[in-house]
């Protein structure tokens, strides 16, 4: 959602692109289910609760919290489950060898896991998922039979409770969109090929954004026969520009993960000396907390955050992203001036594989060249821009 335009009373998103309005247009209603997360530009629930009041004045459109089906009875009972879990979890690591052992390596991959192992058999994690299918099972069981479903698939915890649901209370058609790219590195979207005939725990028709991603859906075993190009709906607003602005401005790109942020912006700084003449901006992720970014106001004073989407990079001369953002796609495909970090301790996250070395820095020196001396290289869009929705909409009506 655009939460940073509160004055606008009608749903926005550029996840979805103009796919409200085009089902407006045509008076299909449709009922929107969104996960609340706090952040710098929400930051309490009845903020956002007062935003989707005004969301649902629009008669073919029904908005509403996914986090906000729960009620009392559902947390006792949350917790009941939490508690057997947890004793449950307790005896399965007491009577199992450690598995994190394997015959294809002598390394032992709990040290590196230990956190997030610990969270999902005891923790955060585990409460979190609970509490996931307790709302799921609500939601799928109470509301009318839907004819279909849409949900942007990035393989998260909540995407299995939810699949399993709605097979089980035989919803129609479901639909698992990818909006941005698939990247080659990404492991949560690699399965066995006998997981992803299993029915009740996959989509029935994936959907794709460009052919692009055809090749590294095929590397991953999806059934080709239910994969399908549609529009870019995250991308069709964006344009390619004519003239770069010359105006000393370089915006950085933030990362979800805040520790990537801290080891970006410290690159960074090694160079301001070298580019005085510049002035440097910060955008943050959306669901960067105000302390994080306080955080980071206090140690770069030099840096000015904003809070901006990415049709707006055209206001930069030179723009930097993080090594594994989404803004990476943003900016080859509106060409402008940009490269991204891989830092020498980091995996290399980038989005797409095939432009990994043009646009990705080398060291501080390869950075302060770059925005010095921008290459004029000849860009293309890695989207097609179709105007309007049909092809996405037909999609779902005729398959």
């Amino acid at each position: 959602m655009h939460f940073n335009r509160h004055k606008n009373k009608k749903f926005q998103s550029n996840l979805w692109g103009d796919l409200n309005k085009y089902l407006n247009s045509k008076k299909i209603g449709i009922n929107w289910f969104h996960l609340y997360v706090p952040s710098d530009q929400v930051k309490k629930n009845y903020l956002a609760n007062s935003m989707i009041k005004n969301f649902n004045s629009n008669q073919y459109e029904n908005h509403n919290f996914i986090n906000s089906i729960l009620n009392l009875k559902d947390l006792v009972n949350c917790l009941f489950i939490y508690s057997i879990l947890f004793f449950k979890n307790i005896i399965f690591l007491n009577n199992n060898l450690n598995f994190f052992f394997n015959k294809y390596s002598k390394t032992n991959f709990y040290y590196f896991l230990e956190k997030d192992f610990m969270s999902s058999f005891f923790g955060s994690t585990l409460i979190y998922n609970i509490m996931h299918v307790v709302t799921f099972n609500n939601l799928l069981k109470k509301i009318p039979k839907q004819k279909f479903g849409i949900y942007i698939i990035e393989n998260q915890s909540w995407e299995y409770s939810f699949i399993k649901l709605w097979k089980k209370y035989k919803h129609g058609k479901l639909f698992a969109y990818f909006n941005s790219s698939i990247r080659f590195w990404d492991l949560r979207y690699l399965k066995k090929k006998n997981e992803l005939k299993i029915l009740n725990e996959n989509p029935d028709i994936y959907l794709l954004n460009s052919d692009v991603f055809k090749s590294e859906i095929k590397k991953l075993n999806y059934p080709i026969n239910k994969v399908f190009v549609v529009e870019a709906l995250r991308y069709k607003n964006l344009k390619p520009l004519k003239k770069i602005k010359k105006n000393k401005k370089i915006l950085i790109v933030g990362d979800i993960l805040f520790n990537e942020n801290v080891s970006l912006l410290q690159f960074v700084n090694k160079a301001v000396s070298s580019l005085k003449k510049y002035k440097f901006y910060f955008k943050p992720h959306p669901t960067m907390t105000l302390k994080s970014i306080n955080l980071i106001k206090k140690k770069y004073e030099y840096i000015k955050v904003l809070n901006l989407n990415t049709d707006e990079f055209k206001k930069f001369e030179f723009v930097i992203c993080s090594n594994g953002t989404s803004a990476n796609l943003d900016c080859l495909i509106q060409r402008v001036n940009f490269c991204s970090i891989n830092l020498s301790n980091t995996l290399n996250l980038y989005p797409i594989e095939k432009y990994q070395k043009i646009f990705q820095a080398k060291g501080l020196e390869d950075l302060i060249n770059r925005i010095k001396n921008p290459k004029n290289k000849k860009l293309y869009n890695v989207f097609k821009q179709e105007r309007n929705c049909n092809k996405f909409l037909s999609k779902i009506r005729n398959l």
